[in-house]
């Protein structure tokens, strides 16, 4: 797979890469790690005649204190002790998100703002085109989904649905502005065009909430290697003190790989492990499109829900 000819810049601040995107339209894509995008740019699953490098504009690749700039690589993550003391989810996410190559080059944001992924979209060129095209690619109708005018290919992202748990916000921004938003709010749940980014943004910055020492969270995936895979499924877990707002706390739930958006689910502090399975077969909504059949995928999301549960309780009570 031979990757196009495209023109690479590479400015050294956020103004100026901004400035570029607005300069050369709609053309131009931004490029952090480039796990992501330039496979697809390889097998013809995107398009880019001209791309900005993120690289080497510092104040992407900074920690500071719950801020995490967009350009820190997942390996990094795995390095702040404070990071997964208080936020284990993100860390265990973040931990085992396809191999140690790709968490060195690949960023968090870049995680976050990954593609969607679909057995008749994510594949080359050729053999795409060797059959009628999906919606994703221009296609009358959904493959996964015959009829289908809307598109079902899965969010796949591990580090969403930590961060969806844990109550992280992000910030974008574009020429002249900026914007701050829940996570939720960055995904549309279009398989077809996933993010709720404007052409012209980028988003800079993760922001994680005040941690309370009294959090219990944690993360697991499900996928057919222990390794290199994305998530077939995937749940994280934050269970949340009682505060004046619920006086009885609250158990956050975030899934991927089960639709074309990660979810948050939120349960009331005393529901059982029996409930909290329930509400995520009735959340789980996955169509055979990314390998595993569906029914196994929800299957196993409920289960790991359930015994994530049992193990973050026994582990308060402890």
């Amino acid at each position: 797979m031979k990757l196009p000819t495209i023109n690479l810049h590479q400015p050294t601040t956020l103004a100026e890469a901004l400035n570029l995107s607005n300069t050369l339209g709609p053309g131009s894509r931004f490029l952090a790690g480039g796990t992501d995008l330039l496979a697809r740019l390889k097998r013809g699953a995107a398009k880019a005649a001209e791309l900005i490098s993120l690289v080497h504009i510092p104040e992407l690749r900074q920690i500071r204190g719950l801020t995490i700039g967009g350009g820190v690589n997942l390996y990094s993550l795995l390095e702040v002790t404070d990071l997964h003391r208080q936020f284990r989810a993100l860390s265990q996410a973040a931990a085992v998100v396809a191999g140690p190559q790709v968490r060195n080059q690949g960023t968090l944001a870049g995680n976050l703002c990954q593609d969607t992924r679909c057995l008749f979209f994510d594949c080359s060129d050729g053999l795409a085109r060797a059959r009628p095209l999906c919606l994703k690619r221009g296609g009358e109708e959904c493959l996964a989904v015959p009829g289908s005018k809307k598109c079902f290919a899965a969010y796949q992202g591990d580090t969403a649905a930590a961060l969806l748990a844990l109550g992280a916000e992000v910030k974008i921004e574009h020429l002249g502005g900026s914007r701050r938003l829940a996570l939720a709010d960055l995904f549309s749940g279009y398989g077809d065009r996933p993010l709720s980014l404007a052409p012209g943004e980028v988003l800079t910055q993760i922001i994680l909430p005040q941690p309370q020492s009294e959090i219990r969270s944690g993360y697991r995936k499900y996928r057919l290697r222990g390794g290199i895979d994305f998530p077939l499924a995937g749940v994280a877990l934050n269970l949340v003190p009682p505060c004046s707002e619920t006086p009885q706390g609250e158990v956050r739930v975030g899934l991927t790989g089960l639709s074309s958006r990660p979810q948050l689910l939120n349960l009331g502090g005393k529901a059982s492990p029996d409930e909290l399975a329930e509400a995520v077969h009735r959340a789980a909504r996955p169509v055979d499109n990314v390998g595993g059949q569906a029914r196994h995928r929800r299957y196993m999301a409920c289960q790991m829900a359930r015994d994530l549960l049992e193990e973050l309780r026994n582990e308060a009570a402890d």
